[in-house]
């Protein structure tokens, strides 16, 4: 029956850890969306991605992203 407690505990702890980074995944993904609003990408005939950005963080930001 101890053992069965113990059990119980471990499992209900983690499952309660798992639930957490998603509020900070959450956030994350709210940052990306943020920054990818001002970045464009538009790929030519090719398919070479010409990305434009306001700034130089965008830039690489839609590099990365293409």
């Amino acid at each position: 029956m101890k053992n069965f407690l113990l059990v119980f505990t471990i499992a209900g702890a983690a499952c309660r850890g798992v639930q957490e980074p998603q509020s900070s995944a959450d956030a994350d993904l709210a940052k990306w969306e943020r920054q990818a609003t001002n970045v464009t990408i538009i790929r030519d005939q090719w398919g070479i991605p010409h990305i434009y950005g306001q700034t130089d963080a965008n830039t690489v930001f839609g590099l990365m992203y293409a």
